[in-house]
């Protein structure tokens, strides 16, 4: 198989259980996860071929988006405003949608030398950690109460290098 019949065989894989929905992106994201390969590899080298390993992956990562699991637990992280997320099941999926409060923050956050950002529900840290890359004189604190949250915040705070930044396990009425 090569990666051309690839797309085709996830697309039509995918197709059966979504419909009429477009499995296209779903297909290129999990082949370029698979390969490690950008985008644009994989639409340059489609008569390039798989190997035995890489289609039996291709199989199993195929049947767990078959069956609903999202795209960013597969492949591990997501993209969000200027940062790349670790994303797992121990936190919600950064969505585009958040990046347009990112936005409005950071709109607003611009009339203050100096600001502290409490980012309460952290789940990934998106979004206080779009606001502290960003503006590197404001002071994000993002709390949550789940510790696997928490951990994997701690870990795109590192991913992203962000040092203006803090993550505490709380709830958020019992401190």
């Amino acid at each position: 198989m090569n990666v051309q019949q690839a797309l085709l065989w996830i697309e039509d894989q995918l197709g059966a259980v979504k419909g009429d929905q477009d499995t296209t992106v779903d297909a290129r994201f999990l082949l370029s996860h698979l390969l490690d390969k950008s985008f644009t590899w994989i639409k340059t080298w489609p008569q390039h071929s798989l190997t035995d390993e890489e289609i039996e992956s291709l199989k199993f990562i195929t049947e767990r988006r078959q069956k609903g699991e999202p795209i960013a637990y597969i492949v591990g992280h997501r993209d969000f405003w200027n940062l790349t997320l670790k994303c797992t099941p121990a936190s919600l999926i950064p969505r585009a949608e958040t990046e347009l409060l990112v936005e409005i923050a950071l709109n607003y956050l611009k009339n203050f030398k100096q600001a502290k950002v409490l980012d309460l529900g952290t789940g990934t840290g998106a979004i206080g950690l779009a606001i502290a890359k960003e503006i590197t004189s404001c002071q994000v604190t993002a709390v949550d109460f789940s510790a696997d949250a928490v951990a994997l915040c701690e870990q795109n705070k590192k991913l992203n290098q962000i040092e203006n930044f803090t993550v505490l396990q709380s709830d958020w009425l019992m401190g």
